[in-house]
């Protein structure tokens, strides 16, 4: 989906490039835009995750066989045979770490977690969606944000913005429940390494500000053509 709908994940990575790369993407981006007279859904990450981040979530809370579906679909489909393995391993890295994957009856859904981020920009709106979310026994709540970026590491300076973003999306849900997960590379960023300082949400408006600004002056541009 175009920047004025623009999911967290794309906004993180257009936001950590350089300037001539963040021009080319977002003059991409305006192109799109203008060609398209509907809007499409903007899949977190891009189309090539999205499955397995699906697998992931049955994993967690179904109990379904990760390393068994990622061979399923490195199997159909030659282009996922670099990286899914690769996920597969650091995502369950990271899970094995802090949770008992064959717990996963325990765990209770937590449906309808997504919201967008509407105060930031005037023209524009940041949508946070695609999370894993859980409760445990003991009713705490556990809100996974996927980040994909297999050119690029989370940080923390990164994650705390995007945490910051999560929890203006979801008003519902406690801050110190909420994690980014750099899955690629199965860093999970919470309140203890990536907590706020409370300049968050003027560095986020000041950047999709600025990346709106482009993104509309690109599609006068182009219009002009």
């Amino acid at each position: 989906m175009a920047l004025d709908n623009v999911s967290l994940n794309k906004f993180l990575k257009i936001s950590r490039k350089n300037l001539p790369q963040r021009i080319s993407l977002i003059k991409r981006d305006a192109r799109e835009a203008l060609r398209k007279e509907k809007k499409v859904e903007d899949k977190d990450g891009g189309d090539f995750y999205t499955a397995f981040w699906g697998d992931a979530k049955q994993y967690v809370l179904e109990g379904l066989d990760l390393k068994l579906a990622v061979a399923a679909r490195v199997s159909a489909h030659a282009s996922k045979k670099k990286l899914y393995p690769i996920l597969c391993k650091e995502f369950l890295r990271w899970f094995g770490s802090e949770f008992d994957a064959s717990d996963y009856n325990s765990r209770n859904k937590i449906d309808k977690v997504f919201g967008k981020c509407v105060s930031l920009c005037d023209d524009g709106a940041i949508r946070v969606h695609g999370l894993l979310a859980w409760k445990d026994p003991s009713g705490k709540a556990f809100i996974i944000y996927p980040y994909f970026d297999k050119d690029m590491k989370l940080g923390s300076n990164t994650a705390r913005l995007a945490r910051w973003a999560m929890s203006n999306a979801l008003p519902d849900h406690q801050i110190e429940n909420m994690i980014v997960l750099d899955v690629i590379r199965g860093n999970a960023f919470d309140n203890d390494n990536a907590p706020l300082i409370g300049d968050e949400e003027n560095t986020l408006s000041d950047q999709y500000t600025r990346m709106m600004r482009e993104w509309q002056n690109q599609k006068r541009l182009l219009r002009s053509i």
